[in-house]
């Protein structure tokens, strides 16, 4: 007969319901249904499988238990009943079987002689615990996060986790190890059998002496002391193998330099002379000729990841970053995926926003907060995707979104061309500003080789000359919205009208024209202003000035003190 294998533990592949209640399966298959903590047997025919009754019977409905029991003629024979309730039966009757239907526990109702009772008959296989607390030897009390379970001696209870690695608690006192002196020669080791502590006392070396070669192999000597070696060599032929001693310093007499060993060969140091100006810049490249140059993102505070071509290195808020150069380029965007109600607002995007400290920004397209809307705001870099909002430059005003509608999708902020600033200049695309927006003094002379557009007044305090000038208004006072200002000289070759309308040349005391060869009037008659003769005789003329007299309807002039017509 052969034998028959014993297995320790067997272990049933879990699966969900809905896999199993698809399947078919081989015949004589076997899952672990464990949405319903039940076994499945397949018999390659029926779908879902013949599901195994659980020893407790809470995988069996309380009517086909009760069907199965009446068919078997349970109770029937020995006059009781079968009861499925959520409560004993109040009057049963010996041989009355109850199934519990809150905790799914079956009882049988008996008479042993002495007494009436319920008991609860013995199943073929224990329930399968839910958790860790159902076993016997586990007790858990109000676990925390990353807590253990530790053996006490009598059960596994939940218990802090050791810290990583050796337990310093449980040993720390286990060794304890001798100051030198304490022991002479060759030293001692000992153990206390009582206390389990090895005390190590090291020998005596506070004078040793070695003759002749000490070979340490590969071993370290470490000291915090000094340590004193010579290390001369007569010449650079008796330096030993820059292999073999990689990293190690020396001394040749014959050149008073000092040599290190590197990449198998000597490098010859610089000497303090050789540098010590900057006068002697030759001498301090030769020195340095042969540094070797450490790649920048080994720098701690240096981001590894490869950078394309064209790129910076950008602060991100916890390290330097490459990124896109934004200096003299167009507008920086970022999607908005948050907005807090909360002062100040601090907004947060999808992505790396790619915006700097103080940057000018406008936000559209917000839904829910609708007032951060059309609004320029300056940025407070909280993270590489996050920011508060501030209403100046300076970062002292807040924008308070207490009061805002709360946000709930959409928007984006963009930010304006980066500024480069060269002393009080500020260069933001094609755009030119000063830093505390004060005046720009030009002293050169200086040729536009293309158009000027002036969009606010032009005011020019000495000689502006032109051979074609051509103005929406041309005035010399600041009473319209384009002006042209001349506090001493316009010299002109022609004055062209380029807008609709009536041009003019007004004053706010005497208008002036001074010509080499007289004033002429082409094309059109000279009109000569109008006045009734009260408006006339109200002015204070003088001799030349010339009117025409609507009330005489004569044109006049004013000559030897008095108005006299033309004709």
């Amino acid at each position: 007969m052969a034998n028959i294998p014993i297995i320790n533990n067997l272990r049933v592949v879990p699966r969900d319901a809905e896999f199993l209640d698809r399947k078919t399966g081989a015949r004589g298959e076997i899952f672990y249904d464990k949405d319903n903590n039940t076994i499945r047997l397949f018999d390659s025919e029926i779908v879902g499988g013949l599901p195994l009754a659980r020893g407790d019977l809470t995988n069996i409905t309380n009517s086909i238990f009760a069907a199965k029991a009446t068919a078997a003629g349970v109770g029937g024979g020995g006059g009781g009943s079968i009861e499925v309730s959520l409560t004993a039966p109040s009057t049963p009757t010996a041989g009355t079987i109850w199934f519990n239907s809150s905790n799914g526990t079956l009882y049988v109702y008996i008479n042993d002689g002495d007494s009436n009772q319920w008991v609860q008959p013995v199943l073929g296989y224990p329930a399968i615990p839910d958790n860790l607390q159902d076993l016997t030897n586990v007790t858990i009390t109000t676990p925390s996060t990353d807590q253990v379970l530790k053996w006490n001696g009598t059960a596994w209870i939940n218990a802090a986790a050791p810290a990583a690695g050796l337990d310093q608690s449980a040993v720390r006192t286990s060794i304890s190890v001798g100051t030198e002196g304490t022991a002479a020669g060759d030293g001692a080791v000992s153990y206390d059998n009582t206390t389990g502590v090895f005390t190590y006392a090291p020998p005596l070396l506070n004078s040793l002496t070695v003759s002749g070669t000490l070979a340490m192999g590969s071993n370290d000597i470490t000291t915090i002391g000094k340590v004193y070696f010579a290390n001369v060599f007569a010449t650079e032929g008796d330096l030993p193998s820059a292999t073999t001693y990689h990293g190690m310093f020396a001394h040749v007499h014959a050149t008073g330099a000092g040599y290190f060993a590197h990449a198998g060969a000597w490098t010859k140091l610089a000497n303090n002379a050789d540098t010590a100006t900057s006068a002697q810049g030759t001498k301090a490249d030769s020195a340095l000729q042969n540094l070797t140059a450490t790649s920048i993102t080994t720098l701690s505070d240096v981001a590894s990841s490869s950078p394309s071509a064209n790129q910076v290195l950008k602060w991100d808020g916890s390290q330097w970053s490459p990124a896109a150069d934004a200096v003299g380029s167009g507008a920086v965007t970022a999607t908005i995926s948050g907005a807090t109600q909360a002062n100040p607002v601090v907004v947060t995007s999808a992505s790396a926003h790619g915006f700097y400290e103080g940057q000018p920004i406008t936000i559209t397209g917000v839904v829910g907060m609708t007032q951060l809307n059309g609004n320029e705001y300056y940025v407070n870099i909280a993270s590489s995707t996050s920011f508060a909002l501030y209403s100046d430059s300076a970062l002292s005003t807040t924008v308070n979104g207490t009061g805002f509608g709360a946000w709930s999708s959409g928007g984006t902020a963009t930010g304006g061309a980066v500024a480069a600033e060269v002393g009080n200049f500020v260069f933001t695309g094609s755009n030119i500003d000063t830093g505390d927006s004060s005046s720009i003094s030009v002293t050169p002379l200086v040729t536009m080789q293309s158009d000027l557009t002036v969009e606010n007044d032009l005011t020019v305090n000495n000689l502006l000359t032109a051979a074609q000038f051509s103005v929406t208004d041309f005035t010399t006072t600041n009473h319209t919205t384009q002006n042209l200002t001349v506090n001493d000289t316009l010299s002109v070759k022609t004055i062209a009208q380029t807008d609709t309308g009536t041009p003019q040349i007004t004053s706010s005391s005497t208008l002036v024209l001074d010509t080499q060869d007289g004033v002429r009037v082409t094309g059109a008659p000279f009109r000569l202003p109008s006045f009734t003769t009260t408006q006339k005789n109200a002015l204070t003329p003088a001799n030349g000035d010339m009117v025409y007299d609507t009330t005489l309807n004569k044109a006049q002039v004013y000559q030897n003190g008095a108005w006299a017509s033309l004709v």
